[in-house]
């Protein structure tokens, strides 16, 4: 019997399971708290397909909200976690300034490099993993063996 592969977690946000659990508990936007419900019950080892179906929501949302705006540098990251945590007392202007400046040097970035489908084929084949790219997507470039959409 073939073992089904998970969500891997490939983003450190540092935030614990219980710390998650209980944002999810205060928050007052029920959309949030199914995306903080997300990203908690991936760490505690539900497969996406599992998620999809305890929160009643589609599979590929769940890879969607579980890959978020993030850094591989730690204090870069840390910010960023910080910036994103509206519990903290950070003034709207600078959060949205400081969030702007990642966003464009992370997506704009790679939307600057991409021009063509090869462009697009070629940074695919350099991620270390595709779980947060559409089985759609996979299948028009054939980079798995994908049964259906």
């Amino acid at each position: 019997m073939m073992k089904k592969k998970g969500l891997q977690i490939t983003n450190n946000h540092g935030w614990t399971i219980e710390r998650l659990q209980e944002q999810e508990r205060r928050m007052k936007n029920a959309n949030m708290a199914k995306r903080m419900a997300v990203i908690r019950l991936i760490m505690q080892g539900y497969l996406g397909i599992q998620v999809a179906e305890l929160l009643n929501i589609h599979r590929e949302t769940v890879m969607h909200i579980y890959h978020r705006l993030s850094s591989s540098d730690k204090k870069e990251n840390a910010r960023i976690m910080e910036l994103l945590d509206f519990d903290l007392s950070i003034p709207d202007e600078d959060r949205k300034n400081e969030l702007k400046k990642f966003i464009e040097r992370e997506i704009f970035g790679m939307f600057n490099k991409i021009h063509t489908e090869e462009d697009l084929l070629m940074e695919l084949k350099k991620r270390d993993h595709l779980n947060d790219i559409p089985l759609c997507v996979k299948k028009y470039f054939k980079l798995e063996d994908v049964d259906e959409c």
